[in-house]
């Protein structure tokens, strides 16, 4: 009785290859990101909702990921290392139990610390927008940095009466825009279909 290999589906030589396999597909591609710009809008309309399921998911993960720490931990061969490693995975796991059990309290820090982080970022772009060369395109990097900075500042001067509107305003924007990435791929692909038939 001989083996005889499973056919294997060749793949895309090009890229125009890999987008006509997609065009087949088109009517799940725009479905998914008509489903996730749903979601967005429930996001915006719950938003309350929205940034505590968000703080209990980022506070699940970091549990999940302090407890990964400390079963790295009792692996290490050195005790130096070994408190090391159980150390930080207790703290980070406690910061996890923290986040779930005062999902209030959390979602302040984790905006006071989104805020904070915008400012950095956008103070960083505004330098380094000094610093292009000559003839570049500064004028994007200024306008990114200043966007960036004023946003952060924005989310500052309302803290923390708007941590818990923040957090889920920013995923539901972000779940429309994501959303309508994907109704766009998908509608593209079937106009392209569309227009080679």
């Amino acid at each position: 009785m001989t083996n005889t290999p499973t056919p294997i589906a060749p793949t895309p030589r090009s890229l125009e290859d890999g987008i006509r396999r997609l065009e087949q597909r088109w009517f799940y591609i725009a479905a998914f990101g008509a489903l996730v710009c749903l979601f967005g809008v429930a996001a915006l309309v719950m938003v309350g909702a929205a940034t505590l399921v968000s703080v209990f998911t980022i506070g699940f993960f970091m549990f999940l990921a302090g407890a990964v720490e400390i079963g790295i931990g009792f692996g290490a061969r050195t005790w130096g290392r070994l408190f090391l490693w159980i150390a930080s995975g207790v703290i980070y796991a406690l910061a996890g139990v923290v986040a779930i059990s005062k999902p209030g309290m959390a979602a302040a820090f984790f905006t006071l610390m989104l805020g904070a982080g915008l400012i950095a970022s956008g103070v960083v772009r505004l330098f380094l927008s000094t610093h292009l060369p000559a003839g570049a395109p500064r004028w994007a990097a200024v306008a990114s940095g200043v966007v960036t900075t004023l946003f952060g500042l924005l989310i500052l001067v309302g803290w923390p009466g708007d941590s818990l509107i923040v957090l889920g305003t920013i995923l539901g924007v972000d779940l429309i825009f994501a959303g309508s990435g994907w109704l766009t791929l998908g509608l593209g692909l079937r106009a392209r279909m569309q227009g080679r038939a």
